[in-house]
């Protein structure tokens, strides 16, 4: 299978290779994630939510490549289908909550970061951020 591919390998012929291996897509688009080849992994975490539309790697792996490029409304949307996945994943909630407050989305970033804090009371770096937020937000104008 894989082993046969040479090393300098296109994701579409790791794609065309693996098939419907949702798993190895999933090992191969972590692995490039790692590598620091993102621009290789974008097409093979498409490639699985394709065959599998609510997959969690793929779709928090495609969230993170767009933070990372900068396409936050695009990395909105993958956290979005991420958190409707996964609702009791705090992770995910965070990041969504990150996201939205570098989009202007304070209302929402703060909600989400609530959110995350019911799943996981002990998350204390997220109530610290949401209690300076509102601090700043009730103090008068200087």
């Amino acid at each position: 299978m894989l082993g046969d591919l040479p090393s300098d390998a296109t994701p579409q012929e790791m794609i065309s290779e693996l098939g419907v291996d949702v798993p190895a897509l999933a090992a191969i688009g972590s692995s490039l994630w790692l590598c620091d080849q993102r621009d290789m992994a974008r097409p093979i975490w498409l490639r699985i939510l394709e065959l599998e539309p609510n997959n969690e790697t793929a779709l928090s792996g495609l969230t993170l490549l767009d933070i990372a490029a900068n396409d936050l409304a695009s990395a909105e949307r993958f956290a979005k289908r991420l958190v409707a996945v996964t609702p009791s994943e705090p992770k995910h909630w965070v990041q969504l909550s990150t996201i939205r407050w570098k989009m202007g989305k304070r209302a929402e970033a703060l909600a989400n970061a609530e959110k995350a804090i019911q799943l996981d009371p002990s998350l204390d770096d997220v109530r610290k951020w949401i209690q300076s937020r509102n601090q700043k937000d009730s103090s008068p104008d200087p």
